[in-house]
């Protein structure tokens, strides 16, 4: 991924941008100090900012300071966004995987209940969202 790309390689196309580049990222959070915000950031990050991946336990830690999971409704009501389930189910995937295998189960019951929340109207679709977060 990202982490393989030679460091002259990635200063060279900063630098000279001879080939322009776009993309597009969806905030759900940030940590302010000792504080973690589940809501989008005061400023959205500068054009050129090195965007990195959170490591597990970032994730893990982000997640699991909000049991209501609210950043769920950013994901859903985004606008841009080929499939905002399928976004918000790979980010819980991604999220429960994050956790111990302890607290996986928890967290996924969680989920899905906040998506129970958020999706109820639409019961199909709400299925097929539980149908991706399911443990395989």
């Amino acid at each position: 991924m990202a982490s393989d790309v030679n460091p002259s390689a990635v200063r060279d196309q900063r630098e000279n941008r001879m080939i322009p580049v776009e993309i597009d990222v969806l905030n759900v959070g940030y940590v302010w100090g000792p504080d973690v915000f589940h809501t989008l950031p005061p400023r959205p990050p500068m054009s050129l900012d090195t965007v990195l991946l959170c490591t597990p336990d970032e994730i893990a830690f982000f997640t699991s300071q909000d049991p209501a999971i609210s950043f769920l409704r950013l994901i859903l009501n985004a606008r841009g966004v080929p499939s905002t389930v399928e976004l918000a189910a790979a980010a819980i995937r991604q999220a429960a995987n994050a956790h111990l295998e302890n607290d996986r189960d928890v967290f996924l019951v969680n989920a899905g209940r906040q998506l129970a929340l958020l999706m109820g109207q639409d019961p199909q679709t709400l299925q097929h969202a539980l149908n991706l977060i399911r443990p395989r």
